[in-house]
């Protein structure tokens, strides 16, 4: 809607009166001007703090649904590939918003995981071919349509970071049943574990190898349900072991859906490998 000048002069000149009236009766100093800005708390401005780191602006790779945690190395002569590597190094950012495809419809995800990198995780080769090496950090959501660089190479994008974003609150049902469900995975990941050795999908060394890439597994819901997507769905892959739930996973809105969906898979992923119930 456009204003018009004159409405916009009526209402400083209303301003003003409503101004010097509040002076005459005492609830303006004169040294305050026209508006006092309120002190924030402490409080008000972590908060402020807080939404400010949220929200950011990094390049966007359309590669593979990664979780918190996995690490990915990636090589290609692509020279748009290139252009977003230089644009990272000149930017200082070091951040990659990595984001997979929904199965479903082969379209992007709006929702992906941060990939950190410093000048010794890409590597420039001589023959053109550029080596990315990154480890999956925290969760994000792409907010509005993304967009061309200048180059028209790569996609930048405007992200939230989700991380510790507030979520509905459970009801008292479900969340008792979350709780059930996380304590359940220690034993399943142990039966798990079992299976995928004695299948041959893997050798012992490397499921200790592949632990300690994600780390140790986490006390919260929320964190031990991605620990698990990341175990059962590794990278590289286990060929014909488990089901792809990593888009799913980033598409989860709470708790209860999180580990609901990880220990359903890594069941599913056992009655495979046992031959109760094949997945394949």
């Amino acid at each position: 809607m456009l204003i018009k000048p004159k409405a916009i002069t009526s209402s400083r000149a209303r301003t003003r009166a409503y101004s010097k009236e509040m002076k005459r009766q005492g609830g303006l100093d004169d040294d305050a001007g026209e508006a006092q800005l309120l002190p924030l708390s402490d409080y008000d401005r972590n908060r402020l703090l807080d939404f400010k780191s949220r929200f950011m602006t990094c390049p966007i790779l359309i590669l593979d649904a990664i979780l918190p945690g996995q690490k990915l190395q990636f090589g290609s002569a692509d020279p748009k590939f290139r252009k977003l590597l230089e644009y990272v190094v000149k930017n200082d950012s070091g951040t990659i918003g990595m984001i997979g495809l929904n199965p479903h419809t082969g379209q992007p995800l709006n929702t992906g995981v941060t990939l950190s990198t410093t000048p010794k995780t890409i590597k420039w080769k001589t023959d053109g071919m550029i080596v990315l090496s990154g480890k999956g950090e925290k969760r994000f959501e792409i907010q509005g349509e993304p967009w061309r660089d200048d180059s028209k190479s790569f996609h930048l994008a405007h992200v939230e970071i989700i991380e510790d974003r507030e979520e509905p609150r459970l009801s008292g049902e479900r969340m008792r049943l979350a709780e059930e469900l996380s304590d359940r995975v220690p034993s399943l990941v142990v039966d798990w574990i079992q299976w995928v050795v004695k299948t041959k999908k893997c050798d012992i060394r490397g499921m200790d190898q592949r632990i300690r890439e994600i780390g140790k597994m986490p006390e919260s819901i929320k964190k031990r349900a991605l620990w698990l997507a990341a175990l059962i769905n590794p990278i590289p892959e286990l060929h014909g072991v488990c089901l792809e739930i990593r888009p799913a996973m980033l598409a989860c809105k709470n708790d209860f859906d999180r580990i609901y969906l990880a220990v359903t898979a890594i069941q599913s992923s056992i009655d495979h490998l046992s031959g109760r119930r094949h997945l394949f």
